[in-house]
């Protein structure tokens, strides 16, 4: 079956004759959709499936929720050394122990890695 695209809003399917002529006509793409919905109604799952489907969903979400805070606590941790380098190099510039250019060069490339780490 293919499908076409007629008055550039309706779609038909039709045979693509690869085995020989059809002697079906085209079908409208609601039609096909109402038999295949009709037809996904009588399906039944059994429950022994249904409960390993649910203990599968289950562990798969402990999985990734477990995933996801490991995560968040090294972005944090990441985040915390970032500003405690950025608060070190400000008390420094307060004491005029560095010079300006040397200050501000490192206070970007500081600035530069915190924003490619939020980037991520």
């Amino acid at each position: 079956m293919v499908g076409e695209l007629k008055k550039k809003r309706y779609v038909y399917y039709h045979c693509t004759g690869h085995h020989g002529k059809c002697a079906e006509p085209y079908t409208r793409e609601e039609a096909m959709e109402d038999q295949l919905a009709l037809s996904l109604r009588e399906l039944t799952i059994p429950s022994e499936v249904l409960t390993w489907l649910r203990l599968a969903v289950s562990e798969s979400d402990l999985s990734e929720r477990g995933a996801r805070d490991r995560e968040l606590k090294r972005l944090e941790e990441q985040h915390r050394r970032v500003d405690a380098k950025i608060e070190a190099m400000y008390e420094t510039n307060l004491k005029a122990e560095l010079p300006r250019p040397c200050t501000t060069r490192r206070w970007r490339n500081t600035a530069d890695t915190a924003l490619s780490c939020c980037a991520r």
